[in-house]
């Protein structure tokens, strides 16, 4: 690979400090050097650069001789990177990060003190019970969502992991009909069974990618309040929640035995054609990701 030290790229970060996790920030980058719009930019292979300490979400070529990047930060905490390659085909840009911080989505816990002097003495017995219940409510619910912080930040680390080249919703297509091929062979219970788990793991996470939320990791009541911020149609939610159901009663069965594969095929060609409309349906909503 031959550098390219024409080039250049600046990081647009200043604009959003403090960072936090999953935030998008602009890297720009230009050079005399025409490149080949058709060349896909990444940092693979960069010894000095951990996972998800930076990570390229889309790019954009405004020119031959201009890059953007969008770009997010994935680990927790302060980042002090040294020269990076950013590979273009089969050249590089070498290029020296400026030092940043990203910190969690979990706000900081208030703490609370106690009322000072004559105030403590005149309390009676059942005030002091009102205040401890509250106080304990209101540890539960600080716990509670340091949990669910702590849980939505390993569970996008693990989503983000599943990207491929395309987007969410056209791998998933393309999961989808390899499927629906695969369908037409000789296939044993072990071999339909993996099959119908994938479709069920590419189902999920289609569908986390376009929540911006790890709907592998939380239960179907938080998925389902996650469906209803973004203001999804309630019979996609429906549709959604039983193509699960149905993919996770065709792996029990064939785990079981319980029904002939002729019959559980079919059943599963037609559970992966409604999961096809389902995708392009979710895919049309206006408050979805699309990446």
């Amino acid at each position: 690979m031959a550098e390219l030290k024409d080039w250049s790229c600046e990081f647009q970060l200043a604009t959003y400090f403090p960072l936090t996790v999953g935030q998008k920030f602009a890297i720009l980058c230009h050079g005399n050097t025409p490149l080949n719009p058709k060349l896909n930019p990444d940092f693979d292979g960069n010894e000095n650069l951990e996972n998800y300490e930076l990570v390229i979400l889309r790019h954009k070529y405004k020119s031959s001789n201009e890059l953007f990047l969008s770009t997010t930060a994935w680990k927790v905490g302060k980042h002090n990177l040294k020269k990076i390659k950013l590979n273009v085909g089969k050249d590089y840009i070498l290029i020296s990060p400026p030092a940043y911080e990203v910190k969690t989505l979990l706000t900081e816990k208030t703490q609370m003190h106690p009322p000072q002097g004559p105030i403590i003495v005149t309390l009676s017995t059942a005030y002091w019970y009102i205040l401890g219940f509250i106080a304990l409510g209101l540890i539960t619910m600080l716990a509670k969502v340091y949990r669910d912080t702590r849980k939505y930040d390993r569970g996008m680390l693990k989503l983000n992991s599943f990207k491929t080249g395309l987007s969410p919703f056209f791998e998933f297509q393309k999961q989808a009909r390899l499927a629906k091929r695969t369908l037409e062979k000789n296939l044993n219970p072990a071999e339909l069974n993996e099959l119908t788990l994938n479709i069920y793991k590419q189902l999920v996470t289609f569908v986390s990618f376009s929540l911006n939320y790890p709907a592998f990791v939380f239960s179907e009541k938080m998925v389902k309040k996650r469906f209803a911020k973004f203001k999804i149609k309630p019979d996609l939610v429906i549709q959604y929640f039983y193509l699960q159901s149905e993919l996770k009663k065709i792996s029990f069965d064939l785990k079981s035995g319980t029904q002939d594969l002729l019959s559980i095929k079919s059943d599963l060609d037609i559970l992966i054609h409604e999961s096809l409309v389902f995708a392009d349906k979710l895919n049309k909503e206006e408050k979805v990701v699309k990446k």
